[in-house]
């Protein structure tokens, strides 16, 4: 008995003996705790089927399609994709100079024109040549890129319009009209105007240059939802859309020609059911829906029966959708901060099918 008591130790002892062990139990469990809690419940275990995500890219700002090629267009450069599947095929080696991407135009003549931070690269055959103020450029910033129907390549800067023809660049006389020489969209109506979107708060709106109509300016006072305008959408029955908005304020807007020229015809908003303020990007697909992308919420989806919205519990790779695009094959491209997002044309009726569900179950409940 002597023996056993001898070799019992005494509880301070067994404190000092044990307490690191015990200390790496109680971190582990404070930060087991934390990390489910801080764990983003937004991210779904697994995509939707048919929903396919190259991350490779990073932030993407551009997708366009040229030679059996989807182009991406990203912060870090120009990049491939098979378009029949999504798959990433690699890096372009478009120059050096390449770098934030933030326009993409495809040529007719199977030129690949690149706007980025440093500003035009003409791609074409493995072969670059990258124009810069040096060159004739009004900025080295391009952000927006156009062809018009006579072949004229129209270029957006940070500081003015553009031209590229008759292999130079030309400083556009039209920048003197523009609201703001911000330029982040152009493009061209069924009639030949030419529309350009300006982005500044508060001077910028939507100039319309050549429409045959006269020359106009649209901006809060006439219409548009704010002055900072992202995109701009011609749709299929020629009227057109500018995608607008800045932190918390903005929207959508629909142009449509009357008697005495264009007037903004209809707005949507969040009050119209719309996820966010911000519309960052739009597409029109083959049936005439509109989808839009939203900076900090996601996608939506607008048809005649009503707006759906798509999030990153849904399978989004980021809540910022840069760009919307759509395939040859009726699939839908989207650009987001964390890579391209590819849903083939069942996984996009899936989607449509949600739209019918959610209004169906939103009248139940009424």
């Amino acid at each position: 008995m002597n023996g056993s008591k001898n070799d019992a130790a005494p509880k301070g002892d067994l404190l000092r003996h044990y307490w690191p062990v015990a200390l790496v139990i109680f971190v582990g469990l404070i930060f087991g705790a934390f990390g489910a809690r801080s764990r983003d419940p937004q991210i779904p275990a697994a995509r939707p089927e048919g929903w396919n995500v190259a991350s490779e890219p990073g932030s993407v700002l551009a997708i366009t399609f040229l030679d059996g090629i989807a182009w991406v267009g990203s912060k870090t450069g120009l990049h491939r994709l098979d378009p029949a599947s999504g798959r990433y095929l690699g890096k372009v080696g478009a120059g050096e100079e390449v770098a934030h991407v933030r326009a993409l135009l495809a040529d007719t003549s199977g030129t690949l024109w690149i706007g980025h931070v440093n500003g035009l690269t003409r791609y074409e055959a493995a072969r670059s040549r990258t124009f810069t103020q040096a060159d004739g450029l009004p900025d080295k910033r391009v952000n927006a890129l156009a062809r018009d129907r006579t072949g004229r390549i129209w270029i957006g800067t940070a500081n003015g319009l553009a031209y590229f023809e008759a292999g130079k660049i030309v400083l556009a006389p039209e920048t003197t009209r523009l609201l703001s020489p911000i330029v982040n969209a152009i493009a061209e109506d069924q009639a030949g105007g030419i529309w350009v979107a300006s982005t500044s708060t508060p001077t910028g709106g939507v100039t319309v240059l050549n429409g045959g109509a006269g020359e106009q300016a649209f901006t809060l006072a006439r219409g548009l939802p704010h002055p900072y305008v992202n995109q701009l959408l011609v749709d299929h029955q020629g009227f057109v859309w500018a995608a607008t908005g800045q932190l918390e304020e903005g929207g959508a807007c629909q142009f449509r020609k009357g008697a005495k020229g264009w007037e903004v015809a209809a707005t949507v908003s969040r009050a119209d059911g719309l996820p966010g303020a911000k519309v960052r990007s739009m597409f029109q697909d083959r049936d005439g829906d509109l989808w839009l992308g939203f900076e900090n919420d996601g996608l939506a989806l607008r048809t005649a029966r009503g707006i759906t919205a798509f999030n990153e519990s849904d399978g989004l790779p980021h809540k910022e959708v840069t760009c919307i695009v759509g395939g040859s094959a009726g699939e839908l491209w989207l650009g987001t901060l964390a890579g391209v997002l590819r849903i083939d044309p069942l996984a996009v009726k899936r989607m449509k099918q949600k739209v019918s569900k959610t209004l169906t179950n939103k009248t139940q409940a009424v």
